[in-house]
């Protein structure tokens, strides 16, 4: 214990036997010196064998037994305090013990230290700007510039992609120079800004990412740069680039395979099951994902696990799962509404699909938080009630719903592979009120179902890119080819359709593709048609009907209009 409140000493990194009982019965003897040191290694330990309850217990007993320690300790409990609250999911507490602390220190590495932490609690929180904000500065702290105008961005974002491809081009001129703390840290910030960027705008993301992901490629290979590929290659997959994808996921499993770090695994597994779900490679992403949930649940970090959640309903659902979808949409909604997460957004909006809005939207919405800087998550939530709406018939405050989803994409530029839905979600919108409204003024839905054709039109031709959405894109463009009189070519675009969700073993999207296929080709006097819509109903009402009933909404209301 001699060495261990030196100024800038390191936390000891091996275990000390019956540490957490001296750090006990100091405490309880009112042994302030020695309880303070026994505890903090306690935390120490405990905190590297992903022991977060008993880490925070012991961060408590040195902070009651603080009062004669030196500023660097007291640094390095709030800190580590901070962060292990952080990991359980108490944002509030963790705020508390870390809000001050910056103030115990001078150099600008620890101050930025502080600064990430609070970026990072402030993102877990929803309160994505003040996150940025927070990381911003400690870039700053560090020496780094931050881009402040669209101009500045710009070319942010050409030197790091130029810096980037030629990294890709000349592999072997990477990983030369020496291990530096200071740009460990500036890559680690910059990594973490990069989620924080995602939820808000793509651009900004882009030139974050490749900008954190430079600096790792210079430092020797880590186990830090096993983390970063793993979210570049998931990233690169929600950008529609799946081949890049699965390279950085190798790249990135390889390096992880002599870690034992159980959290970092599960990161790195949960990044995979995200690209894959945006590649609809399904079933493989259900396994990664299982895999992450079962690290989240041993080391912790209640943020990731409930990501991790989510994306393993969305991958039901893109296997026809509706059931299983809707009980991990349930599981996320519940547990992220009790810390105010934006995943209830999330969650919400896999629930409203899966049951294709009979969902108990009203109850819900109460439990749904302001994230208006969480474009991602606020998008979601607006969709849901878009469905919710379409599902009772009430065509104009879906196509209200969907209208305000997109245009909150168009101006912050938040595309990616779960924003993208929003195109052909808005062109089916826009298409069942222009057949609600025909009775009463054809102008208007004429204009409406011109604008559906256009929007149609462009989503099939950008949906190649993004397989999870490709064959809803394509059955909506068949549908207002068919309104539009151009029904033989909307069976050829119905027949893709099915095609495309056969091959990505997509039951709920195949059977619905599967009944608009059969109704056009009824149009057309097939003989076939009949018997394809047989099968497609039947495979829906099958899966609908594994939804358990309190999961579901009220009930239809008159003049209900079909999703279809």
């Amino acid at each position: 214990l001699a060495d261990l409140e030196r100024e800038g000493n390191q936390p000891n990194t091996q275990a000390v036997p019956r540490v957490f009982d001296l750090a006990y019965h100091f405490d309880a003897a009112g042994e302030n010196g020695k309880a303070r040191r026994y505890a903090l290694l306690a935390a120490e330990q405990a905190r590297r064998q992903s022991a977060l309850e008993v880490a925070a217990n012991n961060y408590a007993i040195a902070q009651r037994n603080a009062a004669e320690a030196t500023p660097a300790i007291c640094y390095r409990i709030a800190e580590g305090w901070g962060e292990s609250l952080m990991m359980l999911g108490r944002y509030e507490d963790a705020n508390k013990q870390v809000e001050g602390v910056i103030d115990l220190v001078d150099d600008a590495e620890r101050k930025a230290r502080i600064d990430g932490l609070l970026g990072e609690i402030a993102f877990k929180q929803g309160a994505i700007s003040r996150g940025i904000a927070y990381h911003e500065q400690g870039l700053r702290r560090l020496g780094h510039w931050i881009p402040r105008t669209p101009f500045g961005l710009g070319l942010g974002i050409l030197k790091e992609s130029l810096i980037q491809c030629w990294h890709s081009l000349l592999p072997g001129r990477l990983y030369r120079k020496p291990f530096n703390n200071r740009l460990d840290l500036t890559v680690r910030i910059m990594n973490d800004s990069t989620p924080m960027y995602l939820f808000q705008s793509t651009l900004n993301f882009v030139w974050v990412h490749f900008a954190g992901m430079n600096r790792a490629e210079r430092l020797p290979s880590s186990t830090r740069l096993a983390r970063i590929y793993a979210l570049h290659g998931t990233l690169m997959s929600m950008l529609g680039w799946k081949g890049r994808f699965f390279r950085y996921s190798n790249k990135s499993q390889a390096l992880l395979q002599d870690s034992d770090d159980l959290l970092l695994k599960g990161i790195c597994r949960n990044c995979d099951g995200i690209g894959l779900y945006a590649a609809a490679v399904y079933e493989e992403g259900l396994v990664r994902l299982s895999e992450a949930i079962d690290a989240y649940e041993k080391a912790g970090n209640l943020w990731e696990l409930h990501l991790a959640h989510f994306h393993q309903g969305c991958c039901h659902f893109g296997l026809g799962d509706l059931a299983d979808a809707v009980a991990e949409a349930r599981w996320t909604f519940a547990s992220s509404a009790r810390l105010g997460d934006s995943r209830t957004l999330c969650s919400g909006y896999l629930w409203a699909r899966a049951t294709r809005g009979n969902f108990p939207f009203e109850q819900l919405k109460s439990c749904y938080p302001c994230r208006p800087d969480d474009v991602m998550s606020t998008v979601h939530g607006i969709m849901a009630e878009g469905h919710w709406h379409r599902f009772h018939g009430r065509t104009a405050e879906s196509l209200q719903m969907f209208e305000h989803a997109g245009e909150l994409i168009r101006k912050s530029y938040c595309v990616n592979s779960h924003m993208i839905v929003a195109l052909p979600e808005l062109a089916t919108a826009l298409r069942l009120h222009a057949a609600a409204v025909e009775s009463k003024d054809p102008q208007h839905s004429e204009q409406l179902r011109r604008r559906s054709y256009r929007l149609s039109k462009w989503a099939a031709r950008i949906m190649r890119l993004f397989p999870a959405v490709y064959p809803m894109a394509l059955r909506e463009l068949s549908q207002i080819l068919v309104v539009k009189g151009k029904s033989a070519k909307a069976l050829k675009v119905a027949d893709k359709s099915c095609a495309v969700a056969e091959s990505q073993k997509a039951k709920f999207e195949h059977a619905q593709s599967l009944l608009v296929r059969g109704r056009i080709a009824r149009q057309l006097g097939r003989a076939e048609a009949d018997e394809q819509i047989r099968t497609a109903e039947a495979a829906l009402d099958a899966m609908e009907n594994s939804i358990p009933a309190e999961a579901k909404g009220p009930g239809r209301t008159a003049g209900t209009a079909t999703n279809l």
